[in-house]
């Protein structure tokens, strides 16, 4: 079980489109592809993304472990350094 930041990016389009963190990246990972897969991700911008894209067109990538202490933390300073395109909220507040 991996704690820390993650991202996902659209590989044609060199863009990160998401941040996150998690107590489980990998649990984080199966979750977001499921709900994408289905069309009922909570994400609105990333599934409209994912709905014109090849699923292939992704990629799923660990920035940086963490701890529980720093998690939020840390994926803020990767919010404000990427800034994203489809983070809704651009202040950290995982609640995974």
């Amino acid at each position: 079980m991996t704690i820390g930041i993650y991202q996902i990016s659209q590989i044609s389009c060199c863009r990160i489109v998401y941040i996150g963190s998690s107590n489980n990246i990998e649990k984080r990972f199966l979750a977001h592809r499921s709900t994408l897969k289905r069309g009922i991700h909570r994400n609105r911008h990333l599934q409209r993304i994912w709905d014109k894209c090849d699923v292939e067109d992704f990629a799923f990538e660990l920035l940086e472990e963490t701890g529980l202490a720093n998690k939020i933390q840390r994926e803020q300073f990767w919010i404000d350094a990427i800034s994203p395109h489809c983070n809704i909220a651009l202040a950290a507040e995982s609640p995974m």
